[in-house]
């Protein structure tokens, strides 16, 4: 078969399009932010009037009674009279305000740097106030000290000033706003492309906060993209072996094919926790890898799989089978089977993952 002949098949560019999402900065910062937003369901409400008055949990639909009091309203609906004054006409309203409370509560319970303002940046002046934090943190007082560094961060956005904020919620024994604080951190030197100290904050994140938090796939893609080295690789495979939650373990094994196309275990162990397209994917890019190393029975193994899939449209089982006889001729040596892969990406403009 010739590689002109082979111009018929069709890899649309949106089976490559999720594929590469979790294996970039821009994935780990999204993740990061699920994280964030998990955790911060378990940070204790700092005003009472958020929490339900008969289960002590925060509030998701507040709903005012007519004797002015506010439940959640799954409490309301288990009620026979209110438990506050004992009247029985339960109908109410929700109660916006407080809905809004809870709402902008949920935005920011820590000290962000998600709505500086450049045009409110005063370093002299936050320089000012972090001294004067320090000096409420040397004599003990973490909580006018963290206060006071809030405060600080209106007016710059460093994020050495903001490193101080979950040392400060471990010092004050809060460990869920200061895992939260970390991953805020870790998110904001990600966006800053400080990929080594992204790491380190996330390994903070995980002893400080009591709760899991689900950050391994995140891990795994920093210490990959700084250092690559087999170690490192293998130390991942061994982590997406031993996730519980299937995502964590996909998006792992896709942090290591990212950096090492050719780490042919984690395309084979990638296979079977897709479905769909996405697994379409992963065998063709494996099959035409292994192809280009040479692994010509391995490349014929992939595509075999990927025969077995259920085909899309645009492409037969007879096709399948003249692309897997093609990349597994003894005849043919990389360079002619890379050619193929170049003229294949050219024919139908494959995006391909670096």
């Amino acid at each position: 078969m010739s590689t002109s002949s082979c111009s018929y098949i069709i890899l649309p560019q949106s089976l490559y399009t999720n594929f590469c999402e979790s294996t970039q900065p821009e994935g780990w910062v999204k993740r990061i932010s699920i994280v964030a937003q998990r955790l911060i369901a378990w940070i204790p409400p700092e005003n009472d009037r958020f929490r339900d008055h008969v289960t002590l949990e925060l509030m998701q639909n507040p709903t005012m009674l007519c004797c002015s009091h506010t439940f959640d309203q799954s409490t309301i609906e288990q009620l026979e009279a209110c438990p506050m004054c004992r009247d029985n006409s339960l109908w109410g309203m929700p109660n916006l305000l407080v809905k809004q409370m809870i709402e902008d509560w949920k935005e920011a319970p820590i000290p962000t740097l998600d709505g500086f303002r450049e045009i409110n940046r005063d370093e002299e002046l936050a320089v000012q106030i972090q001294e004067l934090a320090r000096r409420y943190i040397d004599k003990g007082h973490y909580d006018q000290g963290l206060k006071a560094y809030g405060e600080a961060l209106s007016y710059t956005n460093s994020l050495e000033a903001y490193a101080v904020i979950p040392l400060l919620y471990d010092m004050l024994d809060e460990p869920e706003k200061a895992g939260l604080a970390c991953l805020n951190l870790a998110r904001y030197q990600i966006e800053k492309g400080q990929l080594q100290e992204a790491s380190q904050t996330l390994e903070c994140a995980k002893e400080m906060a009591r709760e899991p938090l689900n950050i391994d796939p995140v891990l795994a893609g920093l210490r990959l993209r700084v250092n690559p080295t087999k170690e490192q690789i293998r130390a991942a495979m061994e982590s997406a072996a031993q996730q519980k939650d299937l995502g964590a373990a996909r998006t792992i094994y896709k942090q290591v094919i990212a950096v090492s196309l050719y780490a042919f275990d984690a395309y084979k162990a990638l296979g079977p926790l897709l479905e769909g397209k996405e697994q379409l994917c992963v065998y063709i890019e494996a099959a035409k890898h292994a192809a280009l190393a040479g692994e010509f029975v391995l490349a014929n193994d992939f595509m075999t799989t990927a025969e077995r899939l259920e085909c899309p449209a645009e492409m037969t089982p007879e096709q399948w089978r003249g692309y897997a006889e093609y990349i597994t001729e003894r005849d043919i040596d990389c360079t002619n089977a890379l050619e193929y892969v170049k003229l294949l990406a050219q024919t139908n403009e494959v995006n391909r993952c670096p």
